[in-house]
């Protein structure tokens, strides 16, 4: 029997960017009562202060303490007389989450993933070692290496070339951007002999493009099976073939086998990996082999939980659920999804000015591709808050 949503515990959602607006409206969706923290200092992911889909929680120390957001987090969770559960939204949250499991487990619900085994899935570097070992294709790569193992490198492995932190805000990387990109290997090479490249990976840059990147979503639950698995297609990204969705589909259409492949890897990758809860991993398929690589992992709610909730597919409430222990329906976990296009319609607008228009597509292209869109990432009537503070920023960068 599922447990009347007035006996539910409350939910704490650790809102620090725009996934965790979208991860509190699936859960309200549910009619779960739920609580958004977010920083006071933070400009990213201030949208969720205008939602009417929660309670939101200012938090005015450092976004780095996170001894301060321990004691917070467990004074909260007390004050709200029942144990709640915590979500985390970004690869920072969940580390923290796991690493301060021991201390919150008597004040709040977490997913059950073990630090070190969340590390060996967030951090690149283990990430895909572990593919190695499942038998996924990864890109060819460097780990950290010396600027000389980068020259030779470079002599069998022609560009573009892009050089990633081993995971979000990791501590002692130079680049504290995603992901950057070289399009000639001497400028590789010159940032390799002027730049520290600890805890950075210099990886070849897959020709694949916008269109050819895919996303299988999913839910594990605490034995590490997975219980709910769904594809998603980037059809635009931002920025243009290296950045997050802008403009995407779920499922994909038109080639079963291929989303057949995409989810045998995935279940191949998961099998050699211990995680509980939410995921969405990435990954790349070449133009010129057809061959599909891996490329990242969220362990976590992503930019686009919206969109698959939206086709059908609510996993923040199924993660709920499965935390709370309320058994999970056949209908709940394999639902017949709608197919539906998603656009965060802020960063579609600067991916059609970053590159599309290269490619020959047109302003009628964008506007009806929007138009045929039915899941947004702001847009929602029923919350029309958060909607109007993009467009107000939207205004602002225009203006500029």
């Amino acid at each position: 029997m599922e447990t009347r949503a007035s006996e539910r515990p409350p939910a704490v959602v650790l809102s620090f960017n725009g996934t965790g607006l979208a991860t509190v409206r699936c859960l309200a969706r549910g009619g779960i009562r739920v609580h958004a923290a977010t920083f006071r200092t933070l400009p990213e992911g201030r949208e969720i202060r205008f939602s009417r889909c929660c309670r939101v929680a200012l938090l005015d120390f450092p976004p780095d303490d996170e001894d301060a957001l321990r004691r917070w987090l467990q004074s909260f969770a007390c004050s709200l007389g029942r144990r709640p559960v915590v979500l985390p939204t970004s690869d920072a949250t969940a580390l923290f989450l796991a690493r301060q499991r021991p201390a919150l487990e008597d004040a709040c619900t977490t997913w059950e993933t073990g630090y070190d085994e969340l590390l060996r899935i967030v951090s690149k570097d283990q990430l895909y070692r572990a593919a190695e070992a499942a038998g996924v294709r990864i890109p060819p790569m460097l780990v950290e290496p010396a600027p000389d193992e980068v020259t030779a490198w470079c002599r069998n492995n022609p560009p573009p070339y892009l050089v990633k932190p081993f995971y979000g805000a990791v501590r002692g990387c130079a680049l504290r951007s995603k992901n950057r990109t070289f399009h000639a290997a001497a400028d590789l090479v010159r940032f390799a002999r002027t730049t520290s490249l600890s805890k950075l990976i210099v990886q070849r840059r897959i020709d694949c493009g916008d269109g050819r990147v895919y996303d299988a979503y999913g839910l594990c639950d605490r034995r590490g099976e997975v219980l709910a698995l769904a594809s998603h297609r980037r059809i635009r990204q931002y920025a243009p073939g290296t950045g997050a969705t802008s403009f995407g589909e779920i499922p994909i259409l038109g080639d079963a086998g291929l989303e057949s492949e995409i989810f045998g890897s995935t279940r191949r990758l998961l099998s050699r990996l211990r995680h509980h809860g939410i995921f969405g991993i990435e990954w790349l398929h070449e133009k010129r082999t057809g061959a599909l690589y891996l490329t990242d992992f969220n362990a976590r709610p992503f930019l686009s939980i919206g969109h698959l909730a939206d086709a059908g597919l609510n996993l923040p409430l199924l993660a709920y659920r499965e935390l709370i222990g309320e058994p999970l329906d056949a209908a709940a976990l394999s639902p017949s999804l709608a197919h539906c296009y998603w656009t965060d319609f802020n960063r579609d607008l600067r991916s059609f000015h970053a590159g599309f228009r290269d490619h020959g597509q047109t302003w009628g292209d964008l506007v009806s591709s929007i138009l045929a869109c039915r899941s947004f990432a702001y847009f929602d009537a029923r919350d029309p808050g958060p909607w109007l503070c993009r467009t107000l920023d939207l205004a602002k960068t225009l203006i500029r």
